[in-house]
């Protein structure tokens, strides 16, 4: 029986005893405290089961396949494990996706509306496709690098050659790796500030702090 079995700590994830064509995750930053995240892993035929620890709390989780499969989540003190049982995939039909909302991934540098999140993947098999999305909330904006680096010495993003885009309403990076070999471990992280309070745009907060000003 072929076992393929991932972790995620602080999400990072540890692949064992198989090979996966496809990771992705999309994790979305909530208030500085919870990463809302969807997962897409594409199996190579010849996996029975999938093991998915995370070592955080998880809440909300549900998942889908476009295959017949079946998954289940069982809470731990501050970890949860993802168990699905994945023996029908087949050449056409082999991909699972998770969603939930995990903590500890963010902490506040400084006390100061400074935040980092980190991210770390390492795999004991080979990865033919990563791709990392991280979505920071409104309101927020990349801490300098001139800034940071007499401060903490944190970069505003790493690693470097993240492609960093916006929707409009809040800032993405973006990281894409292929041909990842057994053992490899890929460190991601973003430092970003607030602000603005969360949904009042810049022009509203410059009218407010006008009225301030009239008032005082």
């Amino acid at each position: 029986v072929l076992t393929l079995s991932l972790a995620l700590s602080s999400l990072a994830a540890v692949a064992k005893a198989s090979e996966i064509q496809f990771y992705e995750i999309s994790s979305e930053i909530i208030d500085n405290k919870i990463t809302k995240n969807a997962v897409t892993i594409a199996l190579i035929p010849g996996a029975k089961t999938l093991e998915y620890p995370i070592l955080s709390d998880v809440t909300e989780f549900n998942w889908k396949a476009n295959f017949q499969a079946n998954c289940t989540m069982v809470r731990k003190t501050a970890s949860s494990l993802i168990s699905c049982d994945v023996s029908s995939i087949n050449a056409t039909a082999r991909t699972l996706y998770f969603n939930y909302l995990a903590t500890g991934s963010v902490r506040e540098i400084e006390k100061n509306n400074r935040w980092l999140y980190s991210y770390n993947y390492l795999t004991s098999v080979p990865v033919s496709a990563l791709s990392v999305m991280i979505k920071l909330p409104e309101g927020t904006v990349l801490v300098e690098k001139e800034t940071n680096e007499t401060i903490t010495g944190l970069l505003p993003f790493s690693p470097t050659d993240g492609d960093k885009r916006t929707d409009g309403r809040r800032i993405m990076l973006e990281w894409n790796r292929n041909n990842l070999t057994a053992g490899e471990n890929l460190g991601f992280s973003v430092f970003y500030e607030v602000v603005t309070p969360t949904g009042i745009s810049p022009v509203i907060m410059g009218f407010i702090a006008l009225l301030g000003g009239l008032v005082l």
